[in-house]
């Protein structure tokens, strides 16, 4: 399983995603943490690029999440990612322009982005 195969099957919400990711934090050679890192580093960049839209990037982060509570290892990055995507879910007051995902998760994942030392 490779890192895109896991974010493109992921993303159409497939039932088999925690067997995808188990899969993929198995087969990487990282450690748990490193993994899911890595997974929320490439929705990130993905994201950020243009090449994953809002939905996709949100729905593999959220199973990236669920995955990870199973496993009671929630790495930090990995975290700030999915809490990027959720604040982008839904409209948290009276304010309906721009978007949340405009307001909150593009400016979040460029600021994780900008501020990731990992190259």
């Amino acid at each position: 399983m490779t890192l895109d195969t896991l974010i493109d099957s992921t993303s159409v919400q497939t039932s088999t995603w925690a067997r995808d990711i188990d899969a993929y934090c198995a087969g990487s050679g990282l450690t748990l943490a490193g993994a899911l890192d890595g997974v929320a580093r490439a929705v990130a960049h993905r994201y950020a690029a243009g090449s994953l839209v809002f939905a996709a990037a949100d729905s593999v982060m959220n199973y990236v999440f669920a995955y990870a509570s199973t496993k009671a290892d929630i790495p930090a990055f990995m975290f700030s990612v999915f809490q990027a995507f959720d604040a982008g879910e839904f409209y948290p007051d009276a304010i309906r322009d721009p978007s949340p995902e405009d307001r909150f998760t593009r400016p979040q994942i460029a600021s994780i982005l900008a501020n990731d030392k990992t190259v």
